[in-house]
């Protein structure tokens, strides 16, 4: 996955069979029974008829459809391909998520346990085992909570992130006592957030506590939310965040005299313990008939426009570009002072190669790209740092990236440590969200990060939270995108993922979308 500034593995969670995405990028494995990854918004109850759904005619010939949804208690309710818990699974769904569920001239199977007690057919095509971790009653008090706190698959941030600064993670709401045995003195504490609030700035906050600084240290305001103690199969194992591991959640309230965040995944965690990532806004761009490439993505602050002097040829002015911003460009270049000028399509002004991504791509539709369909591949530049998505020889999307931060050699290809392997690949599973751990430091996590795509063994794209540095080389392996990009591409590559689940492998005669890595 790309890290923060460790090898974060961006691999899904639970032996992901789906592919074990990560690496250097790798969602966390899962250890039976405790599995980790995460949770998806309700679906629309109003029946649809899918393709291949019997017509009226038909009807009498099956059994009567099951009664409405299954729902999802726990971090993993897989979707496998028979109703045996030993069959290949296909999928799964998470936390608070509902699924349709799907007429089988089978009806419901027995499961043979209080773990399993029945095998549940579901949209458009598997089975889930009913009991422990997932019910029919959508009146379930533990579903109920879980439902109003599940991802937010509509927007570009599922849920609100932060950095830990050495949080701990607490399965109930603490006591005094419980506060003063995992943190320690909780009176000073509270004195030293109490001096802090009225500081002037980072200086003076710096000598009450430099742990405070960056941190949020108001009181929410928000009573506590409904709670209930998780079960092994809902909340994270990890007792602590260990210092720069991050937590993804979907709540605040006071309790005690502080402010707490609820964790996607029930937890709670004090807000002076962790430091809030603000949400990007950068993104890409549709290519269309407005919009052809060549285009350039501003990299940094400092990037300044290069006008028409009275002579004739470009010259630096005080004027700069916004950052993130895109460029769109004409095919003029031209040397100045040694530095190549990319013509804007403003007519007389000129911006540095050094001070943005250019991304003009020359590559050939691939011959492992399907004839069938859109035809959709992704080409994706690793030390240019860029990715544009086609359909056929048609570009449709362009955007900024960061692959991985390994150094080159002096043959021009990659140090292996750390980066992004080159060649030609396939989408093989797609995650909404999962959390991942870093392969050098197993007890620092990733959480819940979004529209994970994993296209060769522990690789993926994916959304990055904790970084706005798009363009440049800094990721364990995997391709960062902006949480923005990120969703763009999930929603539109191959194969595309089912109404009400949370994952799945690219399946027997999918369609699946084509990655073409090259430096």
């Amino acid at each position: 996955m790309g890290r923060t500034s460790t090898r974060a593995v961006c691999l899904a969670t639970a032996a992901l069979a789906l592919t074990a995405v990560v690496s250097a990028c790798r969602p966390v494995r899962k250890r039976a029974p405790r599995e980790e990854v995460r949770a998806i918004s309700l679906q629309d109850p109003t029946p649809r008829r899918r393709a291949g759904a019997p017509l009226e005619a038909d009807v009498e010939a099956l059994p009567e459809p099951p009664p409405g949804f299954v729902h999802a208690k726990a971090r993993f309710v897989w979707i496998r391909k028979r109703p045996d818990p030993d069959a290949e699974w296909m999928g799964y769904m998470t936390l608070g998520q509902s699924l349709a569920l799907r007429r089988d001239p089978r009806g419901m199977v027995d499961g043979g346990g209080s773990i399993c007690s029945k095998w549940a057919p579901v949209e458009p095509k598997g089975w889930v085992c009913l009991g422990r971790d997932a019910t029919l009653d959508e009146d379930d008090p533990t579903f109920q909570i879980m439902r109003s706190r599940t991802a937010d698959i509509s927007s570009p941030y599922p849920f609100d992130y932060a950095r830990s600064l050495g949080a701990p993670r607490y399965r109930v709401l603490p006591s005094e006592r419980d506060q003063r045995a995992r943190e320690g003195d909780i009176a000073a504490l509270l004195g030293k957030i109490g001096k802090a609030r009225s500081t002037k700035g980072d200086v003076e906050l710096a000598a009450i506590d430099r742990r405070l600084v960056g941190v949020e240290l108001d009181l929410t305001g928000a009573p506590i939310p409904p709670m209930f103690e998780p079960a092994p199969t809902v909340m994270e194992s990890d007792e602590d965040l260990s210092h720069g591991s991050t937590i993804a959640y979907v709540g605040e309230f006071d309790h005690d005299g502080r402010a707490w965040l609820l964790g996607w995944d029930h937890s709670i965690v004090p807000q002076v313990r962790v430091k809030k990532f603000p949400r990007s806004r950068f993104a890409g761009v549709e290519l269309d008939a407005d919009i052809e490439l060549p285009i350039a993505f501003v990299r940094r602050q400092g990037a300044y426009r290069y006008k028409r002097s009275a002579e004739g040829a470009p010259v630096i002015t005080t004027e700069t570009f916004d950052p993130h911003t895109m460029v769109d460009l004409t095919d003029g270049v031209v040397q100045v002072d040694g530095r190549k000028l990319f013509e804007t399509t403003t007519p007389g002004e000129w911006v540095s190669e050094r001070d943005v991504v250019y991304v003009n791509p020359t590559s050939a539709v691939p011959k492992e790209v399907s004839s069938l369909g859109r035809r959709t591949w992704l080409e994706v530049s690793t030390v240019g740092g860029w990715l544009v998505a086609y359909e056929g020889a048609r570009p449709v999307y362009a955007t900024a990236i960061s692959a991985g931060r390994a150094g080159l050699k002096d043959d021009g290809t990659m140090i292996p440590s750390s980066s992004t392997p080159l060649g030609t690949y396939t989408i093989k599973s797609k995650l909404r969200t999962t959390t991942m751990r870093s392969d050098r430091r197993p007890n620092r996590s990733f959480a819940e990060v979004m529209y994970t795509q994993v296209f060769e063994g522990d690789y993926a794209l994916h959304g990055a939270y904790w970084h706005e540095d798009f363009g440049e080389r800094r990721s364990a392996g995997c391709v960062n995108l902006a949480p923005i990009d990120a969703r763009w591409l999930f929603e539109w590559s191959e194969p595309r993922m089912f109404d009400g689940w949370h994952a799945k492998n690219t399946l027997a005669g999918e369609p699946t979308t084509v990655v073409v890595v090259h430096l």
